[in-house]
């Protein structure tokens, strides 16, 4: 019965790593607007809208990116494989049996997978006879719903000189941001990561971790100093190049999400000059007041080869916004009535 448990359910239930997307016809021409005058309300919600949704996707895609390359690293560190052992063991473990049985009043193969992770790691801190680094490395990277606080404390038990490895820091940087205290200490310990990733590939991961805690930060009291501080640091890695750095276009991808949550449209505009930020790039004009540069963006994208079905909806979208904005204020907000196709519904 033990052995049809461990040979059923290991691999099952082993927790998962890192688990951390109408074209109205050419718009008509646009009436005279200062080079910097911001766009009417109902125009700016529609383009804030559709920004918000393109820049999720984008962070979906990041994300599922670099959580696969996480995993693949962290599976290949060597407490992972102390871990893999403790938690085969558990199978054949009668205390541990026990311990279920009075917690859940039931067996361990009954109880709901994320319920045995929880279990697992209350025992192994219970347990003084499994390695104190090893209980610590599992319960961070078994918890993959802890945000940044609890994670901190795991990696903090992993001791001194643990604690200097690449792969739990990694780990921790991929993990929600929630509190102040969280965003004081993003800043410092994505610098001090960087700077102990030796290889290219490890510091470009390390910079994954950026955009989706960009988006936290720009909703998170105190978070502006630390996305200041963000840019800040983008900036001077960027002049400071070198060639175990990511290359500067990518650099440009990761500071274009941080240009967005300051709502600092005009350097976003300038940074989506990056072929897979290009259909945002007329509406971060726009957004920035700069209709004519918005105009121009969208020609160069309306006359491009082989777009995408995404790239082709940014195009009719803006050619909508676009086409509502030379309407006047007035025009555009009719969109907001009761009754407008969907799509053309601001959202906000």
């Amino acid at each position: 019965m033990k052995r049809r448990l461990h040979a059923n359910d290991r691999m099952r239930i082993w927790p998962r790593i890192l688990t951390f997307c109408l074209a109205l016809g050419a718009p008509r021409p646009l009436p005279a607007r200062s080079p910097a005058e911001p766009p009417p309300p109902a125009i700016h919600n529609r383009a804030m809208g559709f920004s918000r949704e393109f820049v999720s996707r984008e962070i979906a895609r990041q994300q599922k990116g670099a959580s696969e390359a996480l995993g693949e690293w962290i599976a290949g560190y060597d407490l992972t494989a102390t871990t893999r052992r403790m938690w085969d063991g558990l199978a054949g473990d009668d205390a541990f049996q026990r311990f279920v049985e009075t917690r859940c009043n039931s067996s361990f193969r009954e109880v709901p997978h994320p319920r045995q992770a929880e279990l697992a790691r209350e025992y192994f801190q219970a347990n003084t006879n499994f390695p104190s680094e090893a209980t610590a490395w599992y319960s961070l990277i078994s918890d993959t719903r802890a945000p940044w606080g609890e994670s901190m404390q795991s990696y903090q038990r992993l001791g001194n000189n643990r604690g200097k490895d690449v792969a739990p820091r990694m780990v921790v940087l991929f993990r929600p941001l929630r509190t102040g205290a969280d965003a004081e200490q993003f800043l410092p310990f994505l610098d001090e990561t960087y700077d102990s990733a030796g290889e290219r590939r490890e510091r470009a991961l390390c910079l994954l971790c950026v955009p989706a805690h960009a988006v936290e930060l720009s909703g998170m009291a105190g978070g502006d100093k630390t996305l200041a501080g963000l840019a800040d640091w983008l900036d001077e890695l960027k002049s400071a190049e070198k060639t175990n750095s990511p290359a500067a276009g990518e650099l440009g991808f990761i500071q274009f999400f941080v240009a967005f949550a300051r709502k600092d449209f005009a350097r976003a505009a300038d940074l989506a000059e990056n072929a897979r930020l290009r259909s945002i790039r007329p509406l971060m004009f726009l957004l920035a007041g700069r209709t004519a540069d918005a105009q121009k963006a969208l020609a160069e994208l309306r006359e491009s080869e082989m777009l995408s079905p995404e790239e082709q909806d940014a195009v009719d979208t803006v050619r909508e916004i676009l086409s509502g904005l030379a309407a006047g204020e007035a025009g555009a907000a009719v969109w907001r009535q009761p009754g407008a196709p969907k799509s053309l519904n601001t959202g906000e």
